[in-house]
């Protein structure tokens, strides 16, 4: 009996390593304009103490962790210091999950998401072994700078094999990322960008991912596809919490192969797209994001818009080599307005 249990412990995988660093913080949310102004402000981290207290029963938390549980305040947060390394990776497995099970501030937190998910963890991994990274978390320490999904998809075109690894190692991709990361090599392998976009079944990852599509060798199909997931997501105004990932999409920089897909275009969509940008810009939500799109798509009114983000309070400075300075944002302005009048046919 001992030696089956023992030899059980050693086929049991480590846990994998973490590379966040912070989960929560309680003023994200008594800070947010969607918390009751009703409810005191510890109704803002009570289901993060509410955590730190489950992993305390079960002997998972550091010095630092059971100092801040004894003393939970405003500053209340859950980040790494506070957690032994084995249960680390636990937290990116389950804490959005248990988020999303919240049924309101100040109702009793979701516990029972946190326990089903810890026999499932701790049932699978050996927490007395050392984390080690899985496959997908050795390629975000191998290729992604922050350790974040989009870098490493930003990596792709200059990875030659990485595309093939990110495939066998999809399955240790924590859910919120492999949607994603679906998304983005379908739309690699796609011969018809365009056909995916009306079917693919998760529309809002696809949107995402055509900014990982190379802009010179896709930029047709890069225009017309956000345009195909813009009527499936009806983005029609700047209350569509999807029109930043439209304009993204659709910014191709002032390129030969970006100038030829617009001409491409049909007038209708032209004027869609070019909406799109003017409306974000309006909204004041993503003002030099769209500036930068409007290289690709501006349009007359896009010409006025660019004048009237000179002096923006956001912008900042920024000093050359040879000691120029100038608004951080003006080369892209300038770049913008110049491919707006050729496009207009006034430059």
């Amino acid at each position: 009996m001992a030696q089956s249990m023992s030899s059980s412990r050693t086929s049991t995988p480590a846990p994998p390593i973490s590379l966040s660093t912070c989960w929560d913080k309680g003023k994200w949310h008594f800070d947010a304009a969607s918390f009751p102004a009703h409810l005191p402000r510890r109704a803002g981290w009570e289901h993060i103490v509410a955590t730190l207290r489950f992993l305390e029963e079960r002997k998972q938390l550091t010095a630092e962790g059971k100092d801040d549980l004894a003393h939970a305040n405003e500053e209340t947060v859950l980040q790494s210091e506070q957690i032994k390394v084995g249960a680390r990776a636990f937290l990116d497995q389950s804490y959005e999950a248990y988020l999303e099970a919240m049924e309101g501030y100040g109702q009793p937190p979701p516990l029972h998401v946190l326990e089903a998910a810890w026999d499932a963890y701790s049932t699978k991994y050996d927490l007395s072994k050392r984390p080690r990274a899985n496959a997908y978390q050795q390629l975000l320490l191998d290729h992604a700078y922050d350790h974040k999904a989009d870098a490493l998809l930003r990596a792709l075109d200059r990875v030659p094999d990485l595309a093939a690894r990110l495939r066998g190692a999809l399955s240790d991709a924590p859910p919120a990322d492999r949607g994603l990361i679906e998304a983005a090599l379908a739309l690699r392998d796609a011969a018809d960008v365009v056909g995916l976009a009306a079917s693919w079944h998760n529309p809002v990852a696809l949107l995402h991912a055509l900014r990982y599509l190379d802009p010179s060798s896709h930029a047709l199909p890069r225009l017309r596809a956000a345009l195909v997931l813009a009527e499936r997501l009806h983005i029609r105004d700047a209350q569509n919490s999807r029109l930043a990932a439209l304009v993204y999409a659709v910014n191709l920089g002032a390129t030969p192969e970006a100038e030829a897909a617009w001409r491409a275009l049909a007038q209708p969509a032209k004027i869609r797209l070019s909406s799109a940008v003017n409306l974000l810009f309006k909204a004041d939500q993503e003002p030099h994001l769209a500036l930068c799109a409007m290289r690709t798509v501006g349009d007359v009114q896009s010409l006025k818009l660019i004048e009237q983000s000179v002096g923006d309070k956001r912008e900042g400075t920024t000093q050359y080599s040879d000691g120029r300075i100038e608004p951080s944002w003006e080369s892209v302005r300038r770049e913008a307005r110049e491919a707006t009048l050729r496009r207009q046919g006034l430059g």
